[in-house]
């Protein structure tokens, strides 16, 4: 369950952001780093929610279809994110790219990597490392409540 939680919060925080930056989320390129359970409900609410061109990472680089040694669940991944099956690096996956969010570890991100995105970049990084609900991301959650439930119940 804490990676939904993580996901709503995410969902929420890049709405109002992306409202704050003038940028509509499904026209957004985003990067997001780790591709375990947090980054792959992240993944799919996301792509239920505006269907934005999305890059998952690993430890090894883009999940692309070019790789040989993904899993099950990662080539399932691969069906929603990488529309045009770039293959690289971190580094790669991050020219040009709108939102930048890191769910494997913390500081991931350098001030030479953000001068890589594009121009009013969001980043979103381990904001609640032990699935807590803390302040802000309760307040997160609370304001696109009824978005989130309309969204799963189809009504969007």
């Amino acid at each position: 369950d804490d990676q939904h939680g993580t996901a709503v919060v995410t969902l929420a925080g890049l709405i109002n952001a992306t409202k704050v930056v003038g940028k509509n989320l499904k026209d957004c390129k985003i990067v997001l780093v780790g591709a375990g359970a947090a980054g792959t409900a992240i993944t799919k609410l996301l792509f239920k929610y505006a269907k934005p061109n999305i890059i998952a990472v690993d430890s090894k680089g883009i999940i692309s279809s070019s790789r040989n040694d993904l899993n099950d669940a990662k080539k399932e991944l691969l069906k929603i994110t990488n529309p045009h099956n770039v293959s690289g690096s971190f580094n790669d996956a991050l020219a040009g790219a709108d939102i930048f969010i890191g769910v494997s570890k913390a500081d991931l991100l350098s001030e030479e990597d953000v001068k890589k995105m594009a121009v009013f970049d969001i980043h979103l990084q381990d904001f609640d490392e032990v699935g807590r609900c803390n302040d802000r991301n309760c307040l997160l959650c609370i304001q696109t409540k009824y978005e989130v439930n309309q969204l799963m119940k189809g009504n969007q």
